[in-house]
């Protein structure tokens, strides 16, 4: 990813050269992301601005263990019941 600029606001402006994916982001504590032109979202992204460091080397299907828990958490603070069966008969 290219760093193409910062808006007045402090939001940043990402584009891949590759792919075409592009988009714009506002860092903690208002995060915020707002894709401009997808390109190609199956492909593997890198890019830095300061202390920050995007990658797209490590990705996974299966949450943590601790995610896991906290999105369970979540559900059952929620009132919404569920058995674990995600699949789609």
């Amino acid at each position: 990813m290219v760093h193409q600029g910062s808006l007045p606001s402090g939001a940043q402006e990402w584009a891949c050269p590759t792919c075409g994916r592009q988009f714009v982001v506002q860092w903690p504590p208002n995060y915020q992301r707002i894709v401009l032109c997808e390109g190609d979202s199956n492909a593997a992204h890198t890019g830095a601005t300061g202390d920050v460091q995007l990658s797209g080397e490590h990705t996974t299907s299966e949450p943590s263990p601790e995610a896991e828990q906290a999105w369970r958490r979540w559900l059952d603070d929620n009132g919404i019941a569920w058995d674990g069966d995600d699949q789609v008969d």
